[in-house]
């Protein structure tokens, strides 16, 4: 179901173990979306 989806991975502490610097970072649940799938995070990393 959901094609192996994960929805609870760290994803800023990913990034930043595979090497990336978190530039800027937002998160949010986005509106009128199901709890269990409507979070998000939004910004940009660069890599070195």
């Amino acid at each position: 179901m959901a094609g192996g989806c994960n929805l609870n991975r760290p994803i800023p502490s990913q990034l930043e173990q595979a090497g990336f610097a978190i530039q800027k970072l937002e998160s949010m649940y986005l509106p009128g979306t199901p709890r269990i799938a409507g979070f998000n995070y939004w910004g940009f990393a660069t890599h070195g």
